[in-house]
């Protein structure tokens, strides 16, 4: 296995899970990523950086029948499946011996070409070893005329890397998040 996991051994692993009541589409997995659904769309928080945000504490954007009418601004959106990087694996080391290392996975998430090419970038920071939820990702919607996406649209794409062996798992604030609440 390679250091970027396939998107066919994303879902093997678990590691990307569809909401149940969606399930998969043929259409999200890529060659080396698993691509990303909307879920609901907020605006941003205002509350001074490194106060805790509760999911209850964000504004949802407006929409209409799951169709969100975004002009150009800032936005954070929830994504519709879980992404479970508490996983963990193994490889065999070729030292003539049957030693195994184990290590974990990490991923970064980016933006689909189709939307940066309508003037419509989703940003996101790493996404660690350890971590469980449904995650957010920051919309900037640099287009003057702004941007229609609706609820379940494939807009980004995570990829998955296997992970230093001897790295501690994620424990930080928004472990879980998503995972209690409609998305």
């Amino acid at each position: 296995m390679s250091g970027v996991l396939s998107g066919l051994e994303i879902v093997e692993k678990g590691i990307v899970q569809p909401p149940q009541d969606l399930g998969w589409s043929k259409d999200q997995i890529q060659p080396h990523g698993v691509d990303l659904r909307v879920g609901k769309i907020y605006f941003p928080s205002s509350k001074p950086f490194g106060e805790k945000i509760e999911d209850s504490e964000y504004e949802e954007v407006p929409s209409v029948k799951g169709e969100y009418v975004l002009p150009q601004g800032a936005y954070v959106a929830r994504i519709l499946e879980v992404i479970d990087l508490t996983r963990v694996g193994s490889d065999p080391l070729d030292l003539g011996k049957s030693q195994v290392v184990g290590y974990g996975y990490s991923g970064a998430v980016k933006g689909r070409s189709s939307l940066l090419r309508r003037g419509v970038f989703i940003e996101s920071s790493w996404w660690d070893f350890g971590y469980r939820g449904s995650g957010m990702v920051g919309i900037l919607v640099a287009n003057p005329n702004g941007i229609i996406l609706h609820h379940g649209d494939r807009f980004c794409q995570i990829y998955i890397f296997k992970a230093d062996p001897f790295t501690e798992k994620y424990r930080g604030q928004f472990q879980g998040e998503g995972l209690c609440q409609p998305r």
